[in-house]
């Protein structure tokens, strides 16, 4: 457990043992982890929290669900607490691809959508390269279609200032 602990908050195993969290962190945040831990054992119920971290090189972000159990000698006795940490990162990752899909699906039924209440083709175009281009969060966007001779994929509609020179331009 200890390794475990020392790798969330990034400091060597050898440093945890034998310190409090007043040794180990700065006063602020050691005081907000007893207060915590004493509400939990004051409580006498079992609590449970994602908590989102950065990872030890802090470049990643890891989320933990964290439950903590009040351990009792008797009645009354407050002997300890059983703390569970589990890393649910890929979980979360998961879960936020999975909505990232949902949300292209749903553009993709919004466009299909304007496609059979739009008969002009360019209308359709600047509608859909306009939608993709807001949804996903693109600076541009573009739709090519492949000529009459499937020789080249011609710019057909584009969004922004460089989208309307590359229009110009009868980009290929």
């Amino acid at each position: 457990m200890a390794s475990t602990l020392a790798h969330i908050y990034g400091i060597a195993h050898e440093e945890m043992e034998g310190h409090t969290d007043y040794d180990l962190f700065d006063r602020e945040k050691a005081s907000q982890i007893w207060t915590r831990q004493a509400a939990i054992l004051d409580s006498k119920q079992a609590h449970s929290e994602i908590v989102e971290t950065r990872s030890a090189d802090g470049k990643t972000m890891e989320w933990w669900q964290v439950t903590t159990i009040p351990v009792f000698e008797n009645q009354n006795q407050p002997y300890g607490l059983l703390i569970l940490q589990r890393n649910i990162s890929d979980v979360k990752r998961t879960e936020a691809l999975a909505q990232r899909r949902a949300e292209q699906v749903m553009t993709a039924a919004e466009i299909a959508r304007d496609t059979t209440g739009t008969l002009e083709v360019k209308t359709l175009l600047q509608k859909s390269v306009n939608l993709v281009r807001e949804r996903f969060g693109f600076y541009h966007a573009s739709i090519f279609l492949i000529d009459s001779l499937g020789e080249y994929a011609l710019l057909r509609e584009s969004t922004g200032t460089a989208g309307e020179k590359m229009m110009q331009a009868g980009h290929r």
